[in-house]
């Protein structure tokens, strides 16, 4: 899984999975790497994640819930169960 602080990719990507999903709730990010690597896949295209990078992420969901909430919160099953539905 990987989150989106420090996404990128290439404009035709992005545009051939149409973005982000603005159905979702939550996990908008890490729903669109799991495309992204599917088309890299599809496309014999390459896709990296970038384990050591120079970036100094944010803590303040950290900061501000506790513990058990930012588990539960930030757990893929929970942000698939919550996706909107595209009824709406």
């Amino acid at each position: 899984m990987s989150q989106g602080a420090t996404q990128f990719c290439r404009r035709e990507a992005f545009d051939a999975l149409s973005g982000y999903n603005e159905r979702l709730w939550m996990g908008e990010d890490v729903e669109f790497q799991w495309r992204l690597r599917r088309l890299a896949l599809r496309t014999a295209r390459s896709h990296r994640v970038i384990h050591e990078c120079r970036v100094v992420p944010s803590p303040r969901r950290f900061d501000q819930w506790p513990l058990w909430r930012t588990l539960v919160w930030t757990n893929p099953l929970v942000t698939m169960a919550l996706a909107r539905s595209a009824r709406f």
